[in-house]
């Protein structure tokens, strides 16, 4: 399942001591299956199972976080 989680950076970043309020937004997309991953990953010319999935995963991911 993609987890996109935005402003968490700015809330608490990495050299700040303290978090400060700063709006965090998550959104969870729908669950995705290893299969349909690697089908869909070859498709988009993946060469291998493993590169396939992460492909796949990824572009679920960015789809994720560009939604409104």
């Amino acid at each position: 399942m993609p987890v996109a989680i935005q402003g968490a950076h700015k809330a608490w970043g990495s050299a700040a001591k303290y978090p400060k309020c700063y709006p965090i937004r998550v959104r969870f997309g729908k669950p995705l299956q290893v299969e349909d991953l690697e089908k869909e990953g070859l498709e988009m010319g993946a060469q291998n199972g493993y590169d396939a999935i992460c492909v796949a995963a990824r572009k679920a991911l960015i789809e994720l976080k560009g939604a409104k």
